[in-house]
C-alpha cells in the first residue's frame, strides 16, 4: 500500500503528492477516523455504505472517499465531478452497476464531488441506484445537505462532518509535508517558527490552501536556498490573505446563527455586529426581522411581552422607510432583544404539548364543556354544569381530556417581566 511519503509525480502540486493514503494518515477529523469514528466503524465491519462528508474545502473529503476506495478494492469504483457531469452520465453508471450486480460482481462505489451542484433531477436519479443497492454513494459537498441534497437521498444516507483544521492539525500536515520535501528536494529549506505560524495562520484550516502556499514559497525561496525563510518571505509571497470562514452560504448560515445566539446571551454588542456583518454582505434586513420576530416569542415571550409587539412593528417601519433611515430602526429593535429579560417558557410548552397530543390523539373532552347545540345533545348532557368562569371567578372547574393524564405543559421561570 502506497504511504505518504511514497514517491510520487513531482509534477503534481504537493498537496497532491502528500495526499494520505490509508485512514491513520489522516489529521485533524477524529469524529470520523478516530477508534469511534464514522468511517472507522465502517472499516472494523468490512462492509462500505452510502455517505456524504460535508466540510469546508481542504478538510481531507476526497482523500477519505479515496481512501474508503481503496480499502475496499474489491469494489468496482467511478468517480465523477458534479462540475462536468449530468444526468446521462448517471444514468449509464446506474445502469453498468445494475449489469455488473447481475454477473456477479459488487455494488459500484460511486464517487461524486461537489455533489452539491447536481440539481433535483441528477440527485434523483442516484436515488434508485442507492435504493436498489446497485451503487454506494459516496458524495463530497462544502455545501450545508440541508438545503442542497434532495430530502429523499438525505434521509436514507448518513452525514460525516469534516471540520475545520486546527493548529496542532495543520502543524502535524506542515511537518509531514515538509520530510516529503527534504526527501525528495536538492536542497533542505529551513523556516523560521514564526514563518510557520504565518502560513498556519493564512490557511485559514483548509490543509490544501496551506500546503498550495508553502509550495509558493519554496518556489520562490529556491534560489536563495542557504537563508532562512521568515514572516517577510511569506508576506511577500502569499500576500495578505484573509482566512475565510467555508462558502458563502456556510458564512451567512454561521452569522445568522452566531447572531441569534448573541441576542440570547444579551450580548448587544456581539449581535450588533453580526448583524452589521450580514447586511454589508447583502443580506435583507427584512430577514433579520423576521428572524427578530420569531426571537421575540421563542427567547423572550412572556419576559417581555411587548418584544414581539416592537419586533413587529420594526419590521413594518422597514418596509415603509428602506435603507438608509431603516437601520435605525434595525439597531432599536436589535439593541431592545439583546437588553430584553429571556424566557422560553412558552417555546418550551407549546413544543410539549404539541409532543403529547401526538402521543394521545383522540382526547375525551369532558361534556360539560362542549356546548348543547342540539335538543339530543342536551338530552346526553353536554353542556350541562358548565361554570362561566367571569361569574365564577373561583370556581375550580375541570378542563382537562378525561381519558389523559393530565401533566404540565407551561412552567413559568422567574424571570422578572417588564
Amino acid at each position: 500500500m502506497d504511504t505518504l511519503f511514497s514517491q510520487q509525480n513531482q509534477h503534481q502540486p504537493l498537496a497532491a503528492r502528500v495526499r494520505p493514503r490509508a485512514l491513520e494518515e489522516v489529521i485533524g477529523q477524529p469524529r470520523l477516523v478516530g477508534p469511534d469514528g464514522l468511517i472507522s466503524m465502517m472499516f472494523d465491519a468490512q462492509k462500505p455504505h452510502s455517505i456524504f462528508l460535508w466540510g469546508p474545502p481542504g478538510t481531507g473529503k476526497t482523500t477519505i472517499a479515496r481512501i474508503i476506495h481503496q480499502f475496499f478494492h474489491a469494489y468496482p469504483h467511478v468517480e465523477l465531478s458534479a462540475l462536468s457531469s449530468g444526468v446521462k452520465e448517471v444514468r449509464e453508471i446506474i445502469s453498468e452497476a445494475r449489469d455488473r450486480i447481475a454477473h456477479g460482481a459488487k455494488p459500484t462505489i460511486l464517487f461524486i464531488d461537489e455533489i452539491h451542484r447536481f440539481n433535483k433531477a441528477q440527485q434523483e436519479q442516484l436515488l434508485a441506484g442507492v435504493e436498489e443497492g446497485n451503487i454506494i454513494l459516496l458524495g463530497a459537498t462544502t455545501e450545508n445537505p440541508s438545503f442542497h441534497i434532495v430530502p429523499a437521498l438525505r434521509s436514507r444516507i448518513p452525514v460525516g462532518i469534516t471540520r475545520r483544521l486546527d493548529e496542532n492539525a495543520l502543524q502535524s500536515v506542515l511537518e509531514r509535508a515538509l520530510e516529503n520535501i527534504y526527501k525528495q528536494q536538492k536542497y533542505t529549506p529551513v523556516f523560521d517558527q514564526q514563518a510557520i505560524q504565518q502560513l498556519i495562520h493564512y490557511a485559514g484550516g483548509d490543509a490544501r490552501k496551506m500546503l498550495t502556499h508553502l509550495e509558493r514559497v519554496l518556489a520562490q525561496h529556491e534560489p536563495k536556498s542557504e537563508a532562512t525563510i521568515t514572516i517577510p518571505d511569506i508576506e511577500q509571497t502569499v500576500g495578505e490573505l484573509s482566512s475565510s470562514m467555508g462558502s458563502k452560504s456556510d458564512r451567512r448560515y454561521a452569522t445568522i446563527s452566531a447572531f441569534i445566539k448573541s441576542l440570547r446571551g444579551s450580548d448587544v454588542d456581539a449581535a450588533l455586529f453580526y448583524a452589521a456583518a450580514l447586511i454589508n454582505g447583502g443580506e435583507d434586513p427584512l430577514y433579520l426581522f423576521r428572524r427578530m420576530i420569531i426571537f421575540a416569542s421563542e427567547d423572550i415571550g412572556n419576559a417581555a411581552p411587548q418584544a414581539l409587539q416592537i419586533a413587529v412593528s420594526g419590521h413594518n417601519a422597514f418596509k415603509i422607510l428602506g435603507m438608509p433611515e431603516g437601520r435605525i430602526t434595525l439597531g432599536q429593535v436589535i439593541t431592545y432583544l439583546a437588553t430584553a429579560p429571556k424566557s422560553n417558557a412558552s417555546y418550551v410548552a407549546i413544543k410539549k404539548a404539541l409532543r403529547y397530543s401526538k402521543e394521545h390523539q383522540t382526547p375525551q373532552i369532558p361534556k360539560h364543556i362542549i356546548n348543547g347545540e342540539t335538543r339530543f345533545m342536551k338530552d346526553l348532557g353536554f353542556g350541562q354544569d358548565y361554570i362561566y368562569p367571569h361569574s365564577h371567578p373561583d370556581s375550580d372547574q375541570d378542563y382537562w381530556p378525561e381519558n389523559i393524564q393530565r401533566i404540565s405543559f407551561y412552567e413559568p421561570d422567574n424571570t422578572p417581566t417588564v
